[in-house]
């Protein structure tokens, strides 16, 4: 596998992702392209010189759950400041 890598550790060594983490995230969610392909596959191996995009912007959170709650946050009007969950 001279030359290739992981599609997840490509995307962080790019700078589109802070994290591997966040990258699997963005990658299962159908959120990059490879050469003008959605790749869904973290592991996919990907040449150096690869053509790689985001189809979107990144989400501020690693999974959807983190929008619904700063969603529910927001409409009951709720303030954690300073709550330990």
């Amino acid at each position: 596998m001279v030359g290739r890598r992981r599609l997840d550790a490509e995307v962080v060594e790019r700078g589109l992702a802070d994290t591997r983490a966040r990258a699997q995230a963005m990658i299962l969610g159908g959120g990059v392209t490879v050469e003008g392909e959605i790749i869904s596959k973290p592991s996919h191996p990907v040449e150096a010189g690869a053509r790689i995009a985001l189809v979107r912007e990144p989400m501020p959170f690693v999974s959807r759950g983190g929008l619904k709650l700063r969603h529910a946050l927001d409409v009951f009007d709720l303030d954690v400041t300073g709550r330990v969950a």
